[in-house]
């Protein structure tokens, strides 16, 4: 999941460049991107389920038969949480956060999830 530095270093060029956030400009080119493609074509918008079961079953391609915009996981309600991090460790979290060019929540959600997998 790590980004290259010269690619974090390009989306801030571009974007200091254009005047907006580095976040707002992935999503306006994630939106271009939708915009051009279109959405994404089902092959048939109602499968029962036993021939998606046996689709899936002898590992043919069942992702058009998906609608994705509806997928969630399972228990992924939010949850507020405080936790009390010695000054070192905000340092280190923060420095390591500015390498990447994520938040630092991120950096913590991210090194919590990769530790519990």
């Amino acid at each position: 999941m790590d980004t290259p530095a010269r690619v974090v270093k390009a989306l801030d060029k571009k974007a200091q460049r254009l005047g907006v956030t580095r976040q707002s400009l992935i999503k306006l080119w994630i939106a271009e991107r939708l915009r051009r493609d279109g959405p994404a074509r089902r092959r048939s918008p109602t499968m029962k389920a036993n021939e998606f079961d046996a689709k899936f079953d002898v590992s043919e391609d069942i992702s058009e038969a998906v609608d994705w915009s509806k997928a969630r996981r399972p228990n992924d309600k939010l949850r507020r949480v405080n936790v009390d991090f010695p000054a070192w460790v905000v340092e280190a979290l923060d420095k390591q956060a500015r390498h990447l060019g994520v938040t630092r929540q991120s950096l913590i959600k991210l090194l919590i999830a990769e530790r519990l997998e």
